[in-house]
């Protein structure tokens, strides 16, 4: 969880929800004053989250037991590029592993494109960043254990389907002009990887011919 009330350098926080107990409990991580906006999130290991700054396009390694963090990753396809219509880098952020490698994958809104690092087991850069779909609107994404990649295209309300190692991106669910999923924002493959659960913004980024509707989870059947 993140804490925020604007992109202005330290007014975010990072927060651990304990859904395991009986009662839940929320505690804070760690103020993050160097983060300008974070936006999105991943697990990397047990005690280890990774955070993405959309507005400096860089990628942030958060120890959530002691609440430290620093740079874990940079590129250029992170980056707010010149003469961009909004101010969003880097937003959705997964981590896929297999076994013969590990990739950081990540969604670069305003410039229309998903790409994969690939990481050493240290969480350092491996080889070339390669560049998976362009000419979609990315927000958030999930990776199938295939390699298949489902993002969430908020502005367009669509989710989009791109194949493994990259190639033509399919819409799978939802319409520009309709609120089945009015702008769709994180989604997550439910077990078995046959249903993909969305969550969607109510359209509050781009209403839908001037229409708006509350947050809500869509179930997505993929088979």
């Amino acid at each position: 969880m993140t804490g925020g009330t604007g992109a202005k350098a330290g007014s975010f926080s990072v927060w651990l929800a304990d859904l395991t107990g009986q009662e839940p409990k929320v505690t804070k991580v760690t103020d993050t004053p160097e983060i300008a906006m974070i936006n999105g999130m991943a697990t990397w290991d047990e005690n280890t989250a990774l955070v993405t700054d959309c507005l400096s396009g860089k990628v942030y390694k958060l120890d959530v037991i002691s609440g430290t963090y620093n740079i874990a990753l940079e590129d250029e396809t992170m980056e707010i590029p010149a003469g961009a219509p909004f101010q969003v880098g880097i937003n959705g952020l997964k981590v896929h592993r297999t076994a013969e490698q590990i990739h950081v994958y990540y969604t670069t809104t305003t410039r229309y494109s998903v790409y994969r690092m690939p990481v050493t087991h240290e969480l350092k850069p491996a080889g070339p960043v390669e560049t998976l779909a362009s000419g979609v609107v990315p927000d958030d994404l999930v990776v199938a254990h295939d390699g298949t990649v489902y993002v969430c295209t908020n502005v367009t309300n669509t989710v989009a389907r791109i194949p493994p190692g990259g190639g033509d991106v399919v819409t799978v669910a939802g319409e520009a002009k309709a609120m089945t999923l009015a702008g769709p924002t994180a989604c997550v493959l439910g077990e078995g990887e046959k249903v993909l659960y969305v969550a969607t913004a109510g359209g509050n980024a781009t209403p839908v011919d001037g229409k708006t509707e509350p947050a809500k989870v869509v179930e997505v059947r993929l088979d």
